[in-house]
């Protein structure tokens, strides 16, 4: 043997790179976590709606975040995520446009 590390592996197999999380986006986790779970960790919440920790807590203190204490760990539910997301859309839609407003022209 000659003592360097992957020595056994052919060349071609040590040339191919690999993501570490197996080549799933945690945002796919995510994805797949929340289809199927009724609750989620603040930190899943956290990636599902691309928000920190300290958002997520702020949230759950002003009561926009449902969540429980099950042991020792808190966990969210996932439908006030949707609910959440829902309200932060239903705010921000435009208002519902009229018409074109009137010109106005200067007549002397």
């Amino acid at each position: 043997m000659s003592g360097k590390v992957g020595a056994g592996k052919p060349a071609a197999d040590a040339a191919i790179k690999r993501p570490v999380d197996g080549g799933q986006r945690m945002s796919d986790i995510s994805q797949s976590i929340r289809s199927r779970s009724l609750s989620v960790s603040p930190r899943t919440a956290g990636e599902m709606l691309e928000y920190g920790k300290t958002k997520i807590k702020d949230l759950i203190k002003k009561e926009e975040l449902e969540s429980y204490v099950d042991g020792g760990a808190r966990r969210i539910v996932t439908q006030s995520i949707y609910d959440y997301v829902e309200r932060k859309r239903q705010a921000t839609k435009a208002p519902a446009r009229r018409g074109r407003s009137p010109r106005k022209t200067d007549k002397a």
